[in-house]
This record gives C-alpha cells, sequence and structure tokens, in this order.
C-alpha cells in the first residue's frame, strides 16, 4: 500500500517485524500476506541477503522465501545484462515505488510583465 510515507523501504520491513512480533502467537499468521506488500527491487541487496532471508518468519513461510528466492536471481541476471523480457519480469515481482518516492518535478517560468 502508499498509504504511509517512509524513507526507506527497510523501513516497511522493519515495521512488519515489529507489529508481527509484537504480539507473535496472535500475528504470525499474517507475516506472509504482509510480506507480499514489501518491495524488495527497492531494498538493497547486501540488506535482503544478509537481513531478510536469514529471517525466521520469512524461512517460515515458503511465498515469502521464495519470493526472495526469486529476487535474487532476477537480480544476478540484471547485473550481467538481460533481455527485455527478463527486464519485464523483474519490474512485474517488483512492483513500481511507493507514491513517496515518485520524483515530482515544478517547471517555474518568470520574468518581467
Amino acid at each position: 500500500a502508499d498509504d504511509f510515507t517512509v524513507s526507506y523501504e527497510e523501513d516497511v520491513y522493519e515495521l512488519l517485524l515489529d507489529w508481527v512480533y509484537y504480539d507473535l502467537e496472535r500475528r504470525k499468521q499474517y507475516f506472509g500476506l504482509l510480506f507480499e506488500s514489501l518491495r524488495l527491487a527497492y531494498i538493497p541487496a547486501p540488506y535482503v541477503e544478509k537481513i531478510i532471508k536469514k529471517e525466521e518468519l520469512v524461512q517460515d513461510s515458503p511465498p515469502s522465501y521464495g519470493a526472495v528466492v526469486q529476487f535474487e536471481k532476477l537480480a544476478a541476471q540484471l547485473k550481467k545484462g538481460v533481455s527485455a523480457s527478463t527486464r519485464s519480469n523483474y519490474e512485474r515481482v517488483a512492483g513500481g515505488p511507493r507514491d513517496n518516492y515518485r520524483d515530482y518535478s515544478i517547471l517555474v517560468c518568470g520574468g518581467k510583465g
């Protein structure tokens, strides 16, 4: 969802973990569903590899772990140079940036009138 403002996508991940761990027994069941809204493409690859991939909740959720593995494979292909279809797959998996990540430009014209 784009209904909140964050500086980094890692913040979304950390918020997700904080929320689940606050009441782990009741909230663990929602982890996979919420993890789907995470935009891995906007998280640095070392963070995904060293932090997210090693998280127990991710490892215990086959869809979440699978998403991380798929992201890593596509990211590795992008480093090598890829076909248009691979790039298209990556963009489909990645999703677009959150609204607050998008850049906006304002053109200002002036002069003596």
